[in-house]
Parts: C-alpha cells; structure tokens; sequence
C-alpha cells in the first residue's frame, strides 16, 4: 500500500516519537541491529517530518573504534537493548585508527 504524502508523515511522526538514540553499524543491520560497532548509542532528535523525511534536530558524532567500517545507520528507542525502529544506508567508511561518525543535519531518514 502506497502512503500519500500525509500518511508518510504521520507514519514518520510515529517514529519520531519513538527514536531516542541512533548507532552505526559496519553492515546492513537485521531487526535486531546486528552489526553494531559503535562505542555507544548517541541520543538522536528528529525534526518533524516533511513528505515523510526527517532529518537530526542537530549534528549527532558516534565514538567508532579502531578497524572498524561503518556504512549503515539505526534507529532506536534506548540507549541500550530496546528496539531498532528504522535504518538508513550512509557513505561507507573505514576508520583503522578509530575515529567518529558525525550524522549531520543533511542525513534524512526517509518513510516510504
């Protein structure tokens, strides 16, 4: 089922009220958020979605350790366990000497 533009942003206000934190991940995560690589979940604001997209309230940095590559991102209700609401592909990666992951204002997560 196709959402319409409002459907898209209520399903997107939904998840805004949910998203607290957000990781990074060195592959696609499945529902559980495999692939975590990060040192710690960031807390994470969203804006209010437009056509279904939102983007950081303000500039989120993740801790990346040492040979590690990122090239995912997810979305969660709690810093630590809890649930993995959505995910959005990023730039791959590869920091050999650690490092952060800065997810910036022009990082959209999008509701299709």
């Amino acid at each position: 089922m196709p959402l319409k533009p409002h459907g898209r942003n209520d399903a997107a206000a939904g998840i805004r009220a949910s998203v607290s934190h957000v990781s990074i991940h060195s592959a696609e995560p499945d529902n559980q958020g495999s692939h975590e690589v990060g040192q710690s979940r960031a807390a994470i604001s969203l804006t209010a979605p437009v056509n279904g997209e939102m983007s950081p309230a303000s500039a989120v940095e993740v801790l990346v350790p040492p040979g590690v590559s990122v090239s995912w991102i997810g979305y969660w209700d709690a810093s630590s366990g809890g649930r993995l609401l959505a995910t959005e592909n990023i730039p791959f990666e590869s920091f050999p000497n650690g490092g952060k992951v800065l997810i910036t204002e022009q990082t959209v997560l999008r509701i299709q």
